[in-house]
């Protein structure tokens, strides 16, 4: 199983961390793990988040435009970039494949693989979502079948023009236009049970409120595997139509 931020630690058992408070410690020394072409990559670059508090980590930046009672709240981000994979076998909650091949793009393992050897931070959240049986699978060979896809956002300052081209198949680079997302958070380990109630509630909750969901509910985390399961930071995001009315204040 799977969650963010295990690129930073292996990195952190290499260092010889073995808990979040030594974690962050290290962060704040910054202490050099893995070599990029004219610049060492560090803990403290790489970030670390614990429950909801951010060491160093980029979150897309937004507005917020409905804060529901109902506890959702409808959000208005940027256009982005995504580095993206597509995993044809597995679940999403225990993605470890799509995860490594993502962290070996920004170069969390070691050299980034990448053709200009290009670290670049890690982000946060990582968004995931199931793909149903029937449903294709973009792939490289183009066959249909279940899996998920994941992936990680691309820090703002990088673009479709400057990011560098991934040097494996599996990692494309996906731009996300500008768009209104309905969001919900809970806290504490992902589960099929957990996350399927959340997603259920925030699509009856828009349903009521006239608000129309657009695809299918994505699962965004947040946090490290040390992280306690009661800090841990969670939300199950839906696109859905611009909502009438201005930002709320």
């Amino acid at each position: 199983m799977w969650h963010l931020f295990v690129a930073q630690n292996e990195n952190l058992r290499h260092a010889g961390v073995t808990s979040s408070h030594g974690a962050a410690e290290a962060a704040a020394q910054k202490r050099t793990v893995a070599a990029t072409p004219g610049k060492a990559l560090e803990l403290g670059e790489m970030g670390v988040y614990f429950g909801k508090l951010r060491l160093g980590v980029e979150v897309p930046k937004h507005d917020v435009w409905v804060k529901s009672p109902k506890g959702y709240e409808v959000r208005k981000y940027p256009a982005c970039v995504a580095a993206e994979v597509h995993v044809q076998e597995g679940n999403a909650l225990r993605g470890s494949d799509g995860f490594r091949a993502l962290a070996r793009y920004i170069g969390a393992f070691g050299t980034p693989e990448n053709e200009k050897k290009a670290g670049i931070k890690m982000t946060a959240p990582v968004v995931t979502q199931n793909i149903a049986m029937t449903a294709p699978v973009v792939t490289g060979e183009g066959k249909d079948g279940g899996g998920y896809w994941m992936q990680f956002l691309m820090p703002s300052q990088w673009t479709m023009e400057t990011l560098p081209n991934p040097t494996s198949e599996k990692v494309k680079l996906k731009p996300i236009e500008e768009r209104y997302i309905a969001s919900t958070f809970f806290s504490g380990r992902c589960t099929e049970e957990s996350v399927k109630a959340k997603e259920e509630k925030l699509l009856k909750s828009l349903e009521e409120d006239g608000i129309k969901a657009i695809g299918k509910p994505e699962l965004a985390r947040y946090n490290d595997p040390f992280t306690p399961g009661c800090l841990r930071t969670n939300e199950v995001w839906v696109r859905v139509k611009q909502p009438s009315g201005d930002a709320s204040k």
